[in-house]
């Protein structure tokens, strides 16, 4: 069972952020962890500045916020609004503070802010564990495209 979360509040992301942002993202790389430093550490970074433009390309107006918890850094969240949807283009909690709530408070939050808007993400078909939790906040499969899923959950009028 999952423990209750703790108060979770967003902030804007500042340029200060960015060195917690990167290790964030290498937090989330189990992908990369067997490689030696001297190579894993420049493929992060090219990874980390590669997510980074393809995300300001994409959704140049998009929300970028830091996930805030018991006055800690423990996330962040990405979403791109429109006049009919929210968009949540990445949600990543750090590896210490997962399975405590976090990503289920932000969700449910964000989902009762998002008025008569649609609520849409995109999950890689094989993070099991990510899946599951957008399915029990309500979230339902609308299709698959290049090994994502794409997810949708309409809020009450």
């Amino acid at each position: 069972m999952l423990a209750q979360a703790r108060q979770v509040t967003r902030r804007a992301a500042a340029p200060h952020d960015d060195p917690y942002l990167r290790a964030l993202f290498a937090d989330s790389r189990d992908d990369l962890m067997l490689l030696p430093p001297e190579v894993r550490d420049p493929l992060i970074d090219m990874q980390f500045e590669a997510q980074r433009g393809q995300i300001a390309a994409a959704h140049p107006d998009a929300a970028h916020e830091v996930l805030v918890a018991d006055g800690g850094d423990v996330g962040r969240l990405v979403v791109a609004y429109s006049a009919d949807a929210a968009h949540i283009v990445d949600i990543t909690i750090a590896r210490a503070y997962r399975r405590q709530g976090i990503a289920s408070a932000v969700l449910h939050e964000l989902l009762a802010t998002a008025g008569n808007r649609a609520v849409t993400l995109r999950v890689w078909s094989a993070n099991a564990p990510a899946r599951r939790l957008y399915e029990q906040v309500g979230f339902v499969p609308r299709g698959t495209d290049a090994g994502y899923v794409a997810m949708e959950r309409r809020t009450a009028p």
